[in-house]
């Protein structure tokens, strides 16, 4: 199971991240950037985004958000008052970062709405070199707070109070899903198969949709399976679409079964 797009982490998280019972402690991972700082003052309503810096080819990476920094025994933030899990992908262009964003609440009730101090840590797993399993890797605890928007524009950003003005660019999820469908079939030549696609609004122009389909149905060892994430974003006169993922040849087994796939297609 691919398990390296963040908008599928619920399951991944289940399925994959099974990290055996500690023969030896957790290893600490040491982190040489990272944004929001510890300690990091947001005026923020609504998804927020988290990069940093630690060792490179960390398995199954994601952040705990919490509401309170109590930890256990191996200094892991208590389950108990976890508010959000953040999946991360690490960069191909730069080994060692990674980032991923935080689900924007439909219901606008979520914890990067609600003002208060929160916790967060890096959390992962590394392979032992001595022996076949996989040991839990574990960044230290930062705190953030969440402090209410202040009313009236952001700061260096317009505010549009004539009538006159031109409106601003949105997304919708409904207006999403046909322009997924679309890129699809543009890009690889055939209609989505079984197409399982999940879209969250990230902010009023940007929609995220976690998406898995096949090439062909019945299948066949000619069949192909997709997995990954779609990003669109809603720009004057236009929209941005992003998809990052893995393409798999069904029944095959291999290294070169599987690739990466990455499009960016910008239209009407």
């Amino acid at each position: 199971m691919n398990c390296r797009g963040p908008a599928i982490w619920s399951l991944c998280l289940a399925v994959c991240v099974v990290v055996p019972a500690r023969a030896h402690a957790a290893e600490r991972l040491p982190i040489t950037a990272a944004s929001p700082e510890n300690g990091s003052i947001e005026a923020r309503q609504g998804a927020l985004a988290f990069k940093l810096s630690t060792i490179d080819g960390l398995l199954y990476p994601w952040i705990d958000v919490a509401s309170q920094g109590s930890v256990g025994a191996e200094g892991e933030l208590e389950s108990g008052f976890t508010v959000e899990r953040v999946g991360l992908e690490e960069s191909r262009e730069h080994p060692g970062t990674y980032s991923g964003t935080a689900l924007y609440p439909l219901n606008m009730q979520g914890w990067s709405f609600t003002p208060g101090t929160y916790y967060w840590q890096l959390r992962g797993a590394v392979a032992s070199r001595d022996e076949l399993r996989l040991h839990e890797a574990l960044g230290p605890v930062y705190t953030l707070v969440i402090v209410p928007l202040e009313t009236g524009a952001p700061q260096g950003e317009p505010a549009f109070a004539t009538p006159e003005s031109p409106p601003s660019p949105s997304l919708t999820p409904a207006e999403s899903y046909p322009r997924v469908k679309a890129l699809i079939k543009e890009k690889t030549g055939h209609s989505a198969h079984h197409l399982s696609d999940r879209c969250l609004p990230r902010s009023q122009v940007q929609v995220a949709c976690a998406t898995r389909w096949l090439s062909a149905w019945p299948t066949s060892s000619r069949t192909f399976r997709y997995s990954g994430s779609f990003v669109l974003e809603a720009q004057p006169g236009s929209v941005q679409i992003s998809f990052f993922g893995r393409r798999e040849r069904q029944g095959c087994r291999g290294k070169r079964c599987a690739a990466s796939v990455r499009w960016v297609h910008t239209g009407p």
